[in-house]
Parts: C-alpha cells; structure tokens; sequence
C-alpha cells in the first residue's frame, strides 16, 4: 500500500500484521498500525496482494486445512467483529502484541474452499478479479459470483504475476520452468521459456519496459531477462513468437529476491541472502545501423542517436 508506506506480512500462523516504514503522528494510516487478521485455523500464510484499484482490500493466500478456505479477501478498514466459532484464545494477543480491538476474525470473502493457495494476484482491469494459483490449478475468480471460476489445470501455480502492459498476459512457474498465459485463451500456456537447470524462486514483470520478463533462481547470483517486446498479443498459436534472453550479474554474492523500480527505467534492487542489498541498472542492447552515406544511428531504450560525419546529433 504506497500512500502510507504500509506493509502488510503474512505469518507461519496464517495471521496478517499490518505495518509501516516511518509513519509519522500525522499519518493518516495511524490507526491501522499493528493491526492482525486472523483466519479460523492457524495455518502458513503464503502470499498476499494489495488490490490495485481499492486500497483497503488486502488477498491473503493460506495453506490447506481440512474444508476451510484458504483464499481470504480482507478489508483493513473493517472494524473488530470476532466469529462466534473462533476461541477467546485464539483471538487473545500474547504480552506486548496488539490490542484486541485491532484484531478481525471475519473476512470480506472466502475463496478457495478445500485447496491451499501458492500465490495470486489482482486483475488489474476489474476490481473484484483476481488470480491465484491453486494447489493443482490457476483460477480467476470473480468477488461478483463467488460460486463460479475459471481455471485451467496446470503445476505451474506459482508466483503468478500479471504483465503491466498486456493486462491478459500472466507468468507462471513450475520448479525450473515458466510459463506464460493469455487469458482469452486459458486453455493452455501460449509459451513455455527455455527450462533451467535450478528451482525458480521469483519471476516479475519489469513495470517501466514493455514486455521485459526477470527471473531468479535458487543458489544463484545470475538473473535472467527475457524480451518479449516483440512478441504478438494476443500470441497466436500459428506464430512463432522473438524472445530475446539475456542474463545479468547484479553482484557477486547469491541473490535472495529482487524487485524492480517502479518508476526508474530499467532499475532493480537485489539483496543477498547476507542482508547486502545492490542498486543495479539493466542495460538495454544497442543496435547500430550504418548507411552507405556514413551516417551512423542507434537505438538505446527510448533514445534514438544519430550521428553523421559533419556534426553530432541527438534526438
């Protein structure tokens, strides 16, 4: 949640805590610091996604218990309202944790009846869309019909994350492997990149280049960069799609995550499993191209330079 700086972190018991970086008297989310929300049976909390279009709805993805939902929509504003079902000890804080009237036991929706959650995310065209990645399969569900989804079977449920640009394209992974989704056409993947030898742990759509996919693997100081600028949408299954790939080292050590800017172009963070963290800027290609005139132009991002043999130009 970016006006406030307010994070949310998900818990091995399934509780969500909400939290900030610096909050000052003033702020305006003041009163939503360390507040928990907690599901009816404790169990891992495995993702959460902020909904891009309501900041107040917060998707958390939890481990399978027994019947119990494990896709739970919760609403930060919502006030204390505790479910008869739930113990006066479950809900009780321990010494020095939160106040028991920032504690909320009832979610906005259930989703998710009898599965575990790997990851999800929001639609970024419609309010009450979202993704997940189920135990066995990749869902859309629609907050407008709860009892209804789409879904597709497939192993690769994890670290679903939807391109910026192309709202219907979604990347998905399975242990080495990433598969990309159109979903006008969700019956199976349009594309499958190259296997790689290790686990993947992240994959994340660049925000300020179009169609730049990242990918990270486990024990490895190498990210992997695939360009799929120029890949048709929707990618027809005639057509061969250009993907250039490329990889790049940000530091020495093993990466344990990275995240994108999400304003610089082409700018990344990485940390290491040591807690050092690096500012790295990906570099694009530059294609030159040379006319029988001796003029001389390339491309390098958004630029374009153009060079002749009486004067230096730049446009």
């Amino acid at each position: 949640y970016d006006p406030e700086c307010l994070l949310a972190v998900g818990q091995a018991n399934g509780r969500v805590v909400l939290t900030s970086l610096g909050q000052d008297h003033n702020s305006k989310c003041k009163e939503l610091i360390g507040k928990e929300f907690v599901p009816k049976h404790a169990r891992q909390c495995n993702t959460l996604a902020w909904n891009p279009l309501d900041s107040n709805w917060l998707a958390a993805g939890l481990d399978k218990h027994r019947a119990d939902f494990s896709l739970l929509i919760w609403d930060i504003s919502s006030k204390y309202a505790p479910d008869l079902a739930v113990s006066l000890e479950k809900v009780r804080p321990a010494a020095g944790e939160t106040e028991a009237g920032l504690v909320v036991t009832k979610p906005l929706y259930e989703l998710g009846q009898n599965d575990a959650c790997l990851s999800l995310c929001w639609l970024p065209r419609d309010q009450k869309l979202l993704l997940a990645g189920m135990h066995r399969n990749l869902a859309i569900f629609d907050l407008r019909n709860t009892s209804q989804k789409m879904f597709v079977n497939t192993k690769a449920v994890q670290g679903v994350t939807v391109d910026p640009y192309f709202h219907d394209r979604v990347a998905s992974f399975f242990e080495g492997q990433v598969a990309i989704w159109d979903l006008r056409k969700f019956e199976k993947p349009v594309l499958t990149l190259s296997e790689q030898p290790k686990p993947l742990t992240k994959v994340a759509w660049c925000p300020t280049r179009t169609g730049l996919l990242a990918t990270l693997t486990r024990d490895s100081n190498i990210i992997r960069l695939y360009d799929m600028q120029h890949t048709p949408t929707p990618i027809g299954d005639e057509t061969e799609p250009t993907i250039i790939e490329r990889s790049v080292q940000p530091c020495e050590n093993y990466i344990a995550s990275f995240a994108w800017h999400p304003t610089s172009q082409n700018r990344m963070v990485v940390v290491t499993p040591t807690r050092s963290m690096s500012d790295f800027t990906v570099f694009e290609r530059i294609s030159l191209a040379w006319s029988p005139t001796t003029s001389l132009m390339w491309a390098c991002g958004r630029h374009l330079y153009d060079c002749t043999e009486e004067e230096n130009a730049t446009s």
